[in-house]
């Protein structure tokens, strides 16, 4: 990675200019419009401008936000940009969203994804992720007061979506890299958001999430080495569940847990990432000269999980430290 980094020397500018217009009270437009300059310093890699266009109308009333738009690129890729909600009642709101665009397969993206990525050689000159549409529905919702909720369903359908390759991964040890391969792909959701704050002494939010990844890329296309049918995503999670508490018995002291669970599928003959299981805790103290003290553990069951994809967290470890406001 370090090598391919410093040859390719990748510099990336960006730039976006959005004028709008009043036109009532109740309506408005605007257009959005953004480019991006991606430059190498290497053989395979390609400069690239690209630039995008997105017109707005926005309607607002008591009982309706609107959002409408249409996204259009250089290459004239064409997306849906809209989102409606509707004020059904003073703690109750139902939404729609449609939305696309592109997504940049950049260096810094990789290695979101891992630090130890690296690409097939295959994969030179690689376009970047096209989104058709990004749709979701739910409802937002706060039926007493410090408690709300939002419940929602989605579904995305992606052109070259960057995924790490596991299929080429030795399921018994470690590798020095994880490939980087891109396919068109699917991702159906439910997501749920609770969150409830009691007087700003206790603070609670809970989240939770099911993904069905899917991918039609077949990975006899790469060689013919590989003849297993690479139609599951099993590094990306498909239950998430992401929990935290914080309580302040006094208003200088704070006192917290999170837990993080994550499972992955399974699948013979592939890497079988283990179930992330992640309980920490916290405490802090500020002082009224705005110097506060804290103290962090992460991993207190001390589970085996990979940090990314391939990758072991560490064990139970402490972190304590202090921090002062200007």
């Amino acid at each position: 990675l370090s090598s391919l980094a410093d040859q390719a020397k990748e510099i990336s500018v960006s730039g976006s200019l959005t004028p709008s217009y009043q036109l009532n009270d109740d309506i408005s437009i605007d257009l959005e419009a953004c480019i991006d300059y991606t430059s190498y310093n290497m053989t395979g890699f390609d400069n690239g401008t690209t630039f995008d266009f997105t017109p707005h109308l926005y309607w607002k009333s008591d009982a309706i936000d609107l959002k409408a738009g249409v996204y259009v690129d250089n290459d004239w890729h064409v997306a849906p940009d809209v989102d409606v909600t509707f004020h059904l009642h003073p703690s109750f709101d139902f939404y729609l969203q449609a939305e696309g665009g592109r997504v940049y397969n950049d260096f810094m993206r990789f290695a979101q994804m891992t630090p130890y990525w690296c690409l097939n050689a295959t994969e030179a000159g690689f376009d970047d992720q096209f989104d058709q549409l990004r749709a979701q529905g739910g409802i937002r919702m706060q039926p007493i007061e410090g408690l709300y909720a939002d419940l929602s369903a989605g579904y995305d359908i992606s052109k070259d979506r960057a995924e790490i390759a596991d299929f080429l991964m030795d399921r018994t040890t470690n590798p020095t890299y994880s490939p980087i391969l891109f396919a068109d792909g699917t991702n159906f959701y439910v997501n749920a958001n609770v969150k409830y704050n009691y007087r700003n002494k206790v603070m609670a939010d809970l989240k939770g999430r099911y993904n069905h990844w899917t991918t039609d890329f077949k990975p006899t296309a790469y060689a013919g080495a590989y003849t297993v049918n690479w139609d599951q995503i099993l590094w990306r999670p498909q239950i998430e569940l992401d929990c935290s508490i914080k309580v302040k018995p006094i208003e200088q002291l704070t006192i917290g847990a999170d837990f993080l669970f994550e499972s992955f599928q399974k699948k013979s003959n592939r890497y079988e990432r283990p179930n992330t299981v992640d309980l920490g805790a916290t405490i802090s103290y500020t002082f009224p000269f705005r110097l506060t003290l804290y103290a962090k553990g992460d991993n207190l069951l001390n589970k085996k999980y990979d940090h990314y994809t391939m990758y072991r967290s560490p064990g139970i470890n402490f972190l304590a430290g202090a921090a002062i406001t200007f």
